[in-house]
């Protein structure tokens, strides 16, 4: 039962980080008018792919980022969002557990 409750707790910590991530921007909610103006940042082509709705694509150059850079909890919550989106579950809750292992945090 631990085991089990670790890794809900887990992808349960994934999950929100992604959802911290990526919930305001896709509302419009990221900036109101009391919060400073933040620069934009350039697009990816990982992001430019998910974008126009290219997910395997994506999921290809996620998963080179990923490679590249596995301390970077962002990239890795871009892939699972991806693997989500595709319905991968099994291998988003893949992706969460190496996250996990890279920062247990």
């Amino acid at each position: 039962m631990d085991a089990v409750f670790r890794w809900d707790h887990r992808f349960l910590k994934a999950t929100c980080a992604v959802l911290v991530a990526f919930w305001p921007t896709a509302w419009g909610l990221a900036q109101t008018e009391a919060c400073a103006v933040i620069a934009s940042h350039p697009e990816t082509p990982a992001s430019l792919a998910y974008g126009q709705g290219q997910y395997s694509h994506a999921e290809d150059l996620y998963g080179q980022a990923v490679n590249g850079s596995p301390q970077d909890l962002k990239v890795g919550a871009a892939l699972v969002q991806t693997l989500l989106h595709e319905g991968e579950v099994q291998r988003a809750a893949s992706q969460v557990n190496k996250m996990m292992a890279v920062d247990p945090h």
